[in-house]
Parts: C-alpha cells; structure tokens; sequence
C-alpha cells in the first residue's frame, strides 16, 4: 500500500540553540531541584548514613591503646568485623544509626537517636554484644544479643522505641 499525499520536507540536520544565559539559569534550577530532591529522598538518605557509619567504622578500627587518653582499648578485628555485619543487618532492616564509634570500654558503639528516645549496640572485644533503649525519663533496659534474642529481634525492639 502506497502513502498518498505531498512528501514531506524534514531538514537534513537539527538545529539547536547554543546555551545562553537564560538557558544556563535554567539547568542549574533543574540540578539544584533534583540535589534538594535527592536529599529528601529518605532512601537517599539512609544510604548517605550508612556510608558514614561505615567510614566511621573503618576510622575507629585504626585506633591505637589510649585513644581516648585514659588507657582505653582499641577495639579489635573481631568487634570490628562484628559491627560490620551489624551494620549490615541495620541496612537490611532500614534502621541507619546515628552515630559509630569506639566504645571507652573496648568495642564499637552503635547508637541511635530519635527526639528523646535513645538506643545503643554495644560490640565488645570480649564477644559480646548488648543493646539498650532508653529515654531522658527512664532508665535503660539492657539485654544481652545472641543469648535468647536475636540480631533481627533486638533491631525490631529499636525501632519500636524509637519510634514512641
């Protein structure tokens, strides 16, 4: 079947505008809605605190004896690595922490903040590993992981207090 009617003319090439001001100030509005967005983006975000709390991880483990100028313990590989599949976990989970650091008592900290709510992983040399939730209000309650509870289960009791 043939096409009927005139053919059409189509220029051999496209023509674009050079970028002027006026197109510049546009771009740069669009990149700076898309960076403001990205920051929003609470997966975006999550993904920018985890990426921290592992460098911060990875600061920590360089640590030498008395970091803390009192004779604190470094923490060591097995703390270390410990609290990177802790972290691993957190992320699986959706549950960034606010902050990791070398624990004064040998380890790695893990801790949590959320208006007045506050939780904590606490990764020791030893092996062990505790968490605890608390408030301004109240006193902590601690359990120990991995002795009747879980990983999974201590990260859902977390949330569930942060989130009051």
């Amino acid at each position: 079947m043939a096409l009927s009617g005139p053919p059409v003319d189509r220029p051999k090439q496209a023509m674009y505008a050079p970028f002027d001001d006026s197109t510049r100030k546009e771009y740069a509005k669009f990149w700076e809605g898309f960076e403001r967005d990205a920051r929003q983006s609470a997966y975006l975000s999550n993904q920018a605190k985890f990426t921290e709390a592992r460098q911060r991880l990875d600061v920590a483990s360089l640590l030498k004896e008395g970091w803390d100028t009192y004779d604190a313990e470094p923490p060591n590989p097995n703390s270390v690595t410990e609290s990177g599949k802790i972290l691993t976990a957190l992320e699986t989970h959706n549950l960034p922490p606010t902050r990791v650091m070398a624990s004064a008592e040998g380890g790695i900290g893990i801790s949590f903040v959320e208006g007045e709510s506050r939780a904590e992983i606490e990764v020791f040399n030893t092996g062990e590993v505790v968490a605890a939730t608390y408030t301004s209000q109240s006193e902590p309650v601690v359990w120990e992981i991995g002795q009747g509870q879980s990983l999974e289960a201590a990260i859902e009791r977390i949330r569930v207090h942060l989130a009051n």
